[in-house]
């Protein structure tokens, strides 16, 4: 597959059903792994609909061309601090360089961003090492009350503690 122009838009009405598809079909992929106490009643694609709606959630599409291949929702931070609440892709379209160029591109969509942060279950070994070797993040924590997660973070410019 030739990955034609890839672009950040907005999330509208218009696309939110297909957004909603793809984040349902990417966190169902997860059942099994971790625990359904983490699935949302009504699917993900319902938490990706509630979510958008919360203060300081940003949500965009990610296009492939005109084609849409995934989403993102980043929580934007009044310190400069952003969280990557929610990520996902098609899953026709996993493995194919999607997730590392909409991760760049979305560093680029914030660039006074001093600190991101994100989390993922300890059991999604494919997510860990996306997250570490293909976009830069850091593990800074474990946490293992209730389902077991790891907390990223990731410094942008050499920033570090002031």
């Amino acid at each position: 597959m030739i990955m034609k122009n890839l672009i950040l838009k907005p999330i509208t009405n218009e696309v939110l059903p297909t957004m909603a598809r793809f984040c349902s079909e990417a966190f169902d992929t997860q059942r099994g792994l971790v625990s359904d106490e983490l699935f949302v009643d009504g699917g993900m694609g319902t938490a990706l609909e509630e979510i958008i709606l919360e203060p300081g959630m940003e949500a965009w599409a990610v296009y492939d061309g005109e084609q849409p291949v995934g989403g993102a929702v980043i929580r934007v931070g009044t310190d400069q601090c952003n969280e990557l609440e929610l990520f996902f892709f098609d899953a026709k379209q996993l493995g194919h360089g999607y997730g590392t160029r909409a991760w760049f591109a979305l560093e680029k969509q914030y660039p006074d961003t001093k600190v991101w942060m994100t989390i993922t279950p300890l059991h999604v070994t494919r997510n860990l090492v996306f997250y570490v070797n293909h976009c830069g993040f850091h593990i800074t924590k474990i946490i293992t009350e209730e389902e077991p997660v790891c907390v990223f973070e990731k410094r942008m410019n050499g920033w570090q503690n002031e």
